[in-house]
């Protein structure tokens, strides 16, 4: 889920979106999604991208219609039986988009695309399933599912090593010592889940800290009221808001779409959860 001129855009299922002008309150169903279904979500130059299989998915206004880019992405599979890239993450830095792909049986890694063209050009990890990407500054992060966290600062692209003393020195230096310029929710792992998940967030100042989960109706399923904490990454399973799948009254929840919001001082994040039986 994102904002986006003026909208609040969702994935509604496996194949379609809509958007809602009021915040959540009323919807406007959208047109079947080229990707087949929403990972992540981009806005570079007042457009809006979504990542997903096959390819990336760009919103036209104008047509309302979703466009999708591929050209340049890797294909596997064979002639008779494509399988078609599968795009985990999107992030923007220094005004060029740039998506992660899954390996599986092709190339995986980080691609940017190039706007006049539409076309995508690979920039380094293509040995790697790329899962997430995150952009501070000039700095792009990728998140890898089997060797950890690599980090790009220009062109070059290099490992941030997660074993040994270079691990502990690097994440307690960066991480305690750096606050994030602005508080955020992030997505929850594992996604989807049975029957427990951890939701990381950012605090860029000290706040009481609330977490609501809803479900697909809007109806509110439990209150997790984390309390006070001070300004910081809460990433990891230890630090990260905790839901164990249950409601108000202890009762597990049912299979299906949820959604949670955090509420952090002045700031409001919202992201979808799927419990899966």
């Amino acid at each position: 889920m994102t904002e986006f001129g003026g909208y609040l855009w969702s994935e509604m299922s496996s194949v379609w979106t809509a958007r809602s002008p009021d915040g959540g309150t009323t919807w406007e169903e959208l047109p079947n999604i080229p990707s087949g279904r929403a990972n992540d979500w981009a806005v570079l130059d007042n457009r809006l991208y979504m990542a997903g299989s096959p390819g990336v998915s760009r919103w036209n206004e104008a047509e309302h219609i979703w466009e999708l880019l591929v050209k340049g992405l890797p294909y596997g599979g064979t002639p008779s039986r494509l399988e078609y890239p599968y795009v985990y993450a999107l992030a923007v830095r220094d005004g060029q988009l740039y998506a992660g792909l899954a390996k599986g049986e092709r190339v995986g890694g980080v691609y940017v695309l190039d706007s006049s063209t539409d076309e995508w050009s690979p920039v380094g990890l293509q040995e790697e399933s790329v899962i997430s990407l995150y952009a501070r500054g000039t700095t792009l992060f990728a998140g890898t599912f089997q060797h950890g966290i690599f980090r790009s600062d220009g062109e070059t692209v290099v490992a941030v090593e997660l074993r040994g003393k270079a691990t502990t020195t690097w994440a307690k230096t960066k991480r305690d010592a750096i606050a994030p310029d602005y508080p955020s929710l992030l997505p929850n792992y594992p996604n989807p889940f049975n029957p427990e998940t951890w939701i990381p967030y950012e605090l860029s100042e000290p706040a009481d800290v609330m977490l609501t989960i809803y479900d697909a109706r809007g109806t509110v399923v439990r209150a997790l009221d984390v309390g006070r904490r001070d300004a910081g990454y809460y990433h990891e399973r230890s630090s990260a808001a905790y839901w164990d799948g249950r409601n108000q009254v202890g009762d597990a929840v049912a299979s299906g779409v949820y959604f949670v919001e955090l509420r952090a001082g002045s700031y409001r994040g919202l992201r979808r959860l799927v419990v899966r039986k």
